[in-house]
């Protein structure tokens, strides 16, 4: 018998905002801890284990040991809402009999390992919940659903006499591949009126109402793990870690626990193995000029982010003569303080600059960077662990490329661009003809090919946490009007009919006087 995971990367940035509100920290990684977890017990006891995902997911699990991985959820078309699709498509490929298991599920003792291998109904579901188990509106959501689907030439079976119950779905064994096939087919006819008709994402209530109607209403035969007179889970090492108790901080002690007492060959993979490096391997680049609103909040996040990586990253921060106490703000602060102390802060200032310059301050910052790589984050942007893995798991194993975010950011970090910092000295930098707003990043990208690099695309969920705030903030100068929008679309208009150039500055200097400040504020001509 073999255990299938479904890793759909997609639908993390539309799904994850509304977990903020009672989780902190970072969800792939917890994701990623327990799913690991998952699959050493399953391998443990003899399960032939598989994975469906897309290519982020190929790249992050990459470590964790499946039997085979297979990356048809990239090809997945459909709204990014909906989670479960990932899930139905992993259903949909299987060929032989087989058990969908939900990453947050562990098999923590053999007797519900053998449970799982020898079930003989054509299904094996985790229990049979009734509607107040499904969360506000699952009654509401089917009766609808009923209703829309009269008016269509779809017919599912069974569809409109359940209302009251549903199967929980974090185990779903599989020994008939007709009801594995039927259902599939009836999610499919139910997803297509939901998508354009309903409001939310209807896809769990889809799930789990609709399994269990073809099962009630058609030949079929399924037991339970739970339920039905079954021995308590605990009793039979059956865990199912529910809503957001698994992002919490203690259970994520228990599971990383878990992986170094029972399988310590993988402890690696739950433990910051950056500690490990010895150089600055990265450099976060920073120019701000009158953000101190946004300063105050991103700086102290991603210098707290970044400590753990023993000076393996450092921040490269550029005040371009600020007059809104941003220098002042910062040396009252204690964090800033140590952090340039221990040499993770870099601070530079420029005292004479009037108006804002789109690249001139930003080469600055990164031709005095120390790092092997780096990468532009702009004032409003914060940086979260998730982005700081992907790139450094890049910068460890790949050669020649550079990083941008993929089209579907926010525009706010647009700019996020990482490339090697002699590719950065080979280019002399952003092109110096852009002073004013728009295209540099997309320009350095162009040129970054030019050269030969490989583009990477950054998935949009890793860089999702920027601060939205008005354009009036993207016009630093003097002479804005009170049309921004124009001026910003003429501005990046302008930028885009730029001949793209290998090196556009080869003819063109510019002067950034700038100063070093330590700790005591002592100034250094730099």
């Amino acid at each position: 018998m073999k255990i299938v995971y479904s890793y759909w990367s997609a639908p993390f940035d539309s799904r994850w905002p509304y977990f903020e509100k009672f989780v902190d920290g970072d969800k792939e990684a917890a994701i990623f801890n327990c799913l690991l977890l998952s699959v050493l017990y399953a391998k443990k006891w003899g399960f032939r284990v598989e994975l469906v995902t897309d290519l982020h997911g190929e790249e992050k699990l990459k470590e964790v040991p499946f039997d085979h991985v297979s990356t048809e959820l990239e090809l997945l078309a459909g709204s990014k809402k909906s989670w479960v699709q990932g899930k139905i498509m992993a259903i949909a490929l299987q060929k032989e009999p087989f058990i969908h298991m939900d990453w947050d599920v562990l098999l923590l003792k053999k007797e519900i390992a053998n449970t799982l291998k020898n079930f003989k109904t054509d299904l094996l579901v985790q229990s049979v919940d009734r509607k107040e188990l499904f969360g506000p509106g699952y009654e509401q959501q089917l009766t609808e659903l009923n209703w829309h689907l009269d008016h269509t030439q779809f017919y599912v079976n069974g569809i409109h006499k359940i209302y009251k119950y549903g199967f929980n779905c974090g185990v779903m064994g599989f020994n008939s591949m007709k009801l594995k096939d039927e259902f599939v087919d009836s999610f499919i006819k139910c997803w297509r009126i939901t998508e354009n008709k309903m409001r939310g994402d209807m896809s769990l209530a889809i799930e789990q109402g609709l399994l269990y109607a073809i099962v009630e209403a058609g030949p079929y035969t399924f037991d339970t793990i739970i339920g039905n007179g079954k021995r308590a889970a605990e009793k039979t090492g059956y865990t199912h870690l529910v809503y957001f108790s698994k992002y919490a901080e203690s259970i994520q002690t228990k599971i990383k626990g878990r992986i170094k007492n029972e399988f310590p060959k993988y402890q690696y993979l739950v433990e910051p193995t950056p500690k490990k490096l010895k150089k600055v391997m990265l450099s976060l680049c920073t120019v701000a000029m009158n953000r101190l609103e946004h300063v105050m909040k991103t700086l102290k996040n991603n210098y707290e982010l970044i400590k753990p990586y023993e000076g393996a990253i450092d921040i490269h921060f550029l005040d371009y003569n600020s007059v809104d106490g941003l220098e002042d703000y910062l040396f009252a602060q204690k964090w800033f303080l140590d952090g340039i102390k221990s040499g993770i802060i870099h601070f530079y200032k420029n005292y004479d600059a009037t108006v804002y310059h789109r690249t001139l301050p930003k080469n600055k910052a990164h031709y005095l960077a120390k790092g092997q790589y780096l990468v532009n984050v702009d004032a409003d942007n914060y940086i979260n662990t998730g982005y700081l893995e992907f790139i450094l798991n890049h910068i460890r194993h790949s050669r020649n490329f550079f990083i941008r975010p993929d089209k579907a950011v926010f525009s706010d970090a647009y700019g996020r661009i990482l490339m090697a910092k002699e590719d950065f000295l080979e280019l002399e930098g952003y092109n110096l003809e852009f002073s004013t707003y728009g295209f540099e990043d997309g320009e350095m990208a162009a040129r970054l090919k030019l050269l030969g690099k490989t583009q990477v695309l950054a998935p949009a969920h890793l860089l999702d946490d920027c601060i939205r705030h008005d354009d009036s903030m993207r016009v630093e100068d003097k002479s804005k009007t009170d049309n921004l929008t124009l001026i910003l679309e003429r501005s990046d208009k302008k930028n885009k009919q730029t001949t793209i150039q290998k090196y556009p500055n080869k003819d063109r200097t510019l002067e950034c006087k700038v100063y070093k400040l330590d700790k005591n504020r002592t100034k250094n001509k730099v």
